[in-house]
Order: C-alpha cells, then sequence, then structure tokens
C-alpha cells in the first residue's frame, strides 16, 4: 500500500479528473475530490436537431494547459504541464414511441482517454477506460418558437463507476461513484441560414466509499456542477457551416471529503472559439477549438474537439 505525504503540489495532483478540460484544485487548499467529466465544448451548432432512427459518432479532444489557477483566479506558482486526449463512443437510437409529444429513445457513450500530468517535482500519466455512460432521451421536433423552427432534447444520463481505479495511483479515469447528469438542449433557426443552439447540464454526485491511498481520505463527494454549451453558426451552403462556441463551468456546491465541506475549492472556467462543419448526405464532421479563461481551482488551457457523426 502506498501512501504519500500531501504537501501543496501533490494536493493539486490528487484532484484531477477526466473531463474533456481537465479539473484541478489549487496548491495550497485541502485536496479536493476530482469533479466528474462533463462534456463541455463538445456539443455545438444544431445541438438538439434530431429524429427516428440511429446515430453513431466518434468524439475526439485533445487538451494542453500549463497554468492552473488558485481560488482567486491568479497563477498559481507551480511548475505545471498538462495534456489529455479522449475519445468518446457514443451511439443514439430513437423510436417512434412517443412520450409528452416528443420521441423516446436510448443512448450509451463509452470514453477511453490518456492523461499525462507535470506538476513541479511530480510526473504521472495514465491511459485506460472511463465510467461508462447510460441516457433515456426525450426528442422533440417540428416545434416553432417566435415562428421560427424550433428543436428541443431532454436527456437523464446516469454515469456508471466502471473506468479504470487503483487505489495505489493518485491519478485515475474512474471516479468511483455515480452520477446523474440530465441535460436540456435546444435549437432555434432564427432565419435560413443562420441558428443558435445551447445545452444546459447538471451534474450530482454520490459520495464515494474507495479514494486512492495517497489522498488519505476514505469518502469523497465533489460538489453538484452547471456547465453550458452555447453556439451560433451561419451556412455557406448545403455543405459547409460556420460558428462561434462556448463553454461554461460553475461548480454550485462545495465538495467533501470525509462528510467536510472543503472551503474555497469551486471551480470555474469560461471557453469560447471557432467550429466549422462539413456535411454530405448522413456524414457529418464538425471541428472547434477553445481557449479558456477566468479559470478558479482548475487548469486554464486550450481544448481542440473533433466529431464524426453518421445518421441511420
Amino acid at each position: 500500500m502506498r501512501r504519500l505525504d500531501p504537501s501543496p503540489v501533490t494536493k493539486m495532483l490528487l484532484t484531477i479528473a477526466l473531463t474533456q478540460t481537465m479539473a484541478h484544485a489549487a496548491p495550497g487548499t485541502p485536496p479536493a475530490p476530482p469533479q466528474p467529466m462533463v462534456g463541455l465544448g463538445t456539443t455545438t451548432m444544431l445541438d438538439a436537431e434530431g429524429g427516428v432512427g440511429s446515430l453513431f459518432q466518434v468524439l475526439g479532444t485533445g487538451y494542453h494547459a500549463t497554468r492552473v489557477n488558485d481560488s482567486e483566479g491568479d497563477d498559481a506558482p507551480v511548475d505545471f504541464r498538462q495534456d489529455a486526449q479522449s475519445l468518446l463512443l457514443h451511439y443514439v437510437y430513437t423510436s417512434n414511441l412517443r412520450l409528452l409529444g416528443a420521441y423516446v429513445g436510448g443512448e450509451v457513450i463509452l470514453p477511453v482517454a490518456h492523461v499525462n500530468l507535470h506538476a513541479d517535482g511530480l510526473r504521472d500519466s495514465t491511459s485506460g477506460v472511463g465510467d461508462a455512460i447510460l441516457g433515456v432521451v426525450l426528442q422533440w421536433q417540428k416545434l416553432t418558437l417566435f415562428n421560427r423552427p424550433f428543436s428541443a432534447r431532454f436527456d437523464l444520463n446516469v454515469v456508471a463507476p466502471t473506468g479504470s481505479f487503483d487505489r495505489d495511483e493518485a491519478v485515475n479515469l474512474g471516479n468511483e461513484l455515480w452520477q446523474i447528469s440530465p441535460y436540456i438542449a435546444t435549437t432555434l433557426r432564427l432565419s435560413e441560414r443562420w441558428e443558435i443552439s445551447n445545452r444546459i447540464n447538471y451534474n450530482w454526485s454520490s459520495v464515494s466509499h474507495r479514494q486512492p491511498y495517497a489522498t488519505l481520505h476514505e469518502t469523497a463527494q465533489p460538489g453538484d456542477q452547471l456547465a453550458v454549451n452555447l453556439s451560433a453558426s451561419y451556412a455557406i451552403n448545403e455543405t459547409w457551416r460556420i460558428g462561434v462556441g462556448s463553454y461554461m463551468l460553475q461548480q454550485l456546491s462545495d465538495s467533501r471529503t470525509d462528510g467536510a465541506r472543503i472551503p474555497d475549492s469551486r471551480q470555474r472556467v469560461l471557453g469560447v472559439g471557432p467550429s466549422v462543419r462539413w456535411s454530405h448526405g448522413r456524414t457529418m464532421v464538425i471541428a472547434s477549438g477553445y481557449k479558456e479563461f477566468d479559470a478558479q481551482n482548475r487548469s486554464e488551457g486550450n481544448q481542440g474537439v473533433l466529431r464524426l457523426m453518421r445518421v441511420y
């Protein structure tokens, strides 16, 4: 059994969590549990549009940061570098069954990832499978809002603790807890060429009773999170669409370790950047890039997202 002295830099290392953007508590704070994955920036233009049938998506992300901010949003004085790559396999099926006027469907998401972290003299990396996600979907289509075409989707996701986890390791891809993560997505066609989309996601996590030995904690519970993706795009022609995407993450409640709240550890970050979409028949590719800013209690860096989708 390996145990580490939780020095300030080690505390930051122990808070790593696999997300599309990685989360860290800043040096000098008690070691907060890792925040679970939320899809920051992974959805952009025409997000809520869909219909009966199947969709298969391969979603890749890359993240790079050389800065980690404290609770005041200031750059923490550590030699820091973080690189992470993830790949999500996503399948959605929407049936002809209807509930509350929406088509009923389901989805499954399986993530795999590699993360590399350097913090002062400490280096750690890991690769493996993340926690699996199962969801129930309600898809509304052919609605109108302000006399314009409007689509909406409600999704109730449950994240199961199936990811790679080793108590002897400080960095893990699995979280060893359950998550309930509902979201609502909307798309409004402002004109023949312009549209605006958003996705509002809430994330609640259960108590984890298995912590890495290095944390010296028996239980941990990440705080609730609110994540918002907001985008707008313009259709150049039937094949190409360009736009701008953004995201916001705000931790709403304090995380807990061994039942005690951790003060001044709530995380926040904003990101913004361009997006482009190519489509041909039933195949679509969306590429997005983001620059993060205004981060608190976490890293602040750059993220790239590439999505390949096929509708059946």
